[in-house]
C-alpha cells in the first residue's frame, strides 16, 4: 500500500490514525517530494491527498472512502451494530465539517504569519464556534461513553485528528467539558496516535 500524505493535512492525519489502529503497513509518498505533484493530479481528479494505492494498482481517493475502505477490510473502525456504526459515521462527517471549519479558521489564520500579522476577529470567530458549538455537541454525544459510539472507531481517529491540530494552535478544551478532556487524553495516548501524528502535534 503507497500513501500519498501531507503531515499537518487532518484527513490524512486521521488516516494514518486509521492505518496505526489496524497495523497495515505502507508507504509514504510526502505531497511535495520531487515528481509527487504531478503523480498525484494523475491519480485523483483533484490532485489533492491524501491518495492511497493498493498493491493490485487500485487508486483510492478522498479520506472517507479510505476510512470506509480500512473499515470494511480490516478491523476496528466501526462497531458491528447498524445504529452505532450510523453514530460513527455521522461524527466523522461532523468533524469533517463543523468542526474543520471552525479550526481551519484558527490554524490558516495563524500558520506561517507573524502574531502581528493575526486576523483576530476570524480567530475569535472559529474559536467562539469551538467552544459554544462544537464542544457542547460533542460532550453530549460522547456522555456516558468512553469513546464516540461506545467502541473505538473512525469517528475517534477523525476527531483526535482534529483536536490534536486544533490544540496546537491554541484551541484547548477548557473546563466544563471534561469528558472530552479525559477522551483526548485516552484517544492521544494510544498507539496509533504517537504512530501518526505530525511534529506539529507531538509526533515524530
Amino acid at each position: 500500500m503507497l500513501l500519498y500524505d501531507k503531515p499537518e493535512c487532518p484527513f490524512c492525519f486521521k488516516v494514518r490514525i486509521a492505518l496505526a489502529e489496524q497495523g497495515r503497513s505502507f508507504e509514504h509518498r510526502p505531497h511535495d517530494a520531487p515528481g509527487v505533484e504531478d503523480e498525484r493530479r494523475r491519480l485523483s481528479p483533484t490532485g489533492t491527498v491524501p491518495i492511497v494505492v493498493l498493491d493490485d494498482g487500485y487508486v483510492m481517493t478522498e479520506s472517507n472512502v479510505i476510512m470506509e475502505y480500512l473499515a470494511d477490510t480490516g478491523a476496528g473502525l466501526l462497531p458491528a451494530d447498524p445504529e452505532a456504526r450510523a453514530t460513527a459515521r455521522a461524527l466523522a462527517h461532523y468533524s469533517d465539517t463543523r468542526v474543520g471549519q471552525a479550526v481551519r479558521e484558527v490554524i490558516f489564520e495563524k500558520r506561517g504569519k507573524p502574531e502581528a500579522e493575526w486576523d483576530r476577529e476570524r480567530i475569535a470567530a472559529g474559536a467562539a464556534v469551538w467552544e459554544n458549538e462544537c464542544l457542547p455537541y460533542l460532550a453530549e454525544a460522547l456522555a456516558g461513553q468512553e469513546y464516540f459510539a461506545g467502541a473505538y472507531s473512525l469517528a475517534d481517529a477523525a476527531l483526535t485528528a482534529r483536536f490534536a491540530l486544533a490544540r496546537a494552535y491554541g484551541l484547548l478544551v477548557p473546563g466544563g467539558f471534561e469528558n472530552l478532556q479525559r477522551w483526548y487524553a485516552r484517544t492521544s495516548s494510544r498507539p496509533s496516535f504517537a504512530a501518526a501524528a505530525p511534529p506539529v502535534a507531538g509526533g515524530a
